[in-house]
């Protein structure tokens, strides 16, 4: 696509949401291409009446907006047979009583297991708003190989929710084998549907997929909104995996 073409046709398409939203009006419909895979958010405002399909090769995959992204560069800590670490830059989350579960880790396509950031994350404790001590992660990790995962950015200051602020922070995990044999993926963002549509009525959504969403569903939705062969794949909510 091309942000300087009108987006009315396969040979006009535009390249970005930003643009697609200027152009959309109530009413309109939005084709997205096969094979494309989003990993912004894309908030679609108050629009009526909006169509949202796919088009193209249907060979392809439906287009997934999807929140994961590949990790690289990890490296082994110092005193502990399992545990890598590698860092990656967020943005500053909203403090919420449940983020600390909204977290994942997939290695080669599959949850790496429990991510202990909650300390509601290991068997004697309950409350998710506690947030679990580098000592006690890093023995909980070293303990359970291919089967743990933490994100060290949470914080919980008195009088506050659980929560992180902007810069690099850490993920850690479990490991029998090296970091380099796998693909690994994280959580990109804590926003709670890439595809965000809260503020839209009369929505008609067909062949779409959403990836690693915390929102209980995968989709924030306005009102009167009719889903058709859609998917919601690795939700963190409910543990809907």
């Amino acid at each position: 696509g091309d942000d300087t073409k009108s987006g009315l046709t396969e040979a006009n398409a535009v390249q970005t949401f930003t643009r697609a939203k200027e152009l959309l009006a109530n009413g309109d419909t939005l084709l997205i291409k096969r094979g494309s895979v989003i990993t912004y958010e894309c908030d679609f405002g108050t629009l009526k009446g909006l169509k949202i399909d796919a088009y193209g090769d249907i060979e392809l995959d439906n287009p997934i907006f999807d929140n994961f992204v590949v990790l690289t560069g990890w490296e082994k800590v110092d005193g502990y047979n399992n545990i890598y670490k590698a860092s990656r830059n967020y943005v500053a989350s909203l403090g919420t009583e449940w983020n600390v579960n909204f977290m994942q880790c997939f290695i080669d396509g599959k949850r790496l297991g429990n991510n202990i950031s909650s300390v509601n994350s290991l068997a004697d404790k309950v409350s998710c708003r506690d947030i679990i001590s580098y000592e006690d992660a890093m023995t909980y990790l070293d303990a359970n190989p291919d089967n743990a995962c933490w994100f060290d950015g949470y914080i919980r200051n008195e009088g506050e929710l659980p929560h992180w602020d902007a810069g690099e922070h850490y993920w850690y995990i479990s490991l029998s084998d090296s970091p380099s044999t796998h693909k690994i993926e994280v959580s990109n963002n804590i926003c709670l549907s890439l595809c965000r549509l809260s503020s839209c009525e009369y929505i008609d959504i067909s062949n779409i997929s959403q990836r690693g969403m915390p929102n209980k569903d995968g989709w924030q939705t306005g009102k009167n909104v009719i889903m058709e062969n859609c998917k919601s794949i690795d939700q963190a909510h409910y543990g809907f995996v």
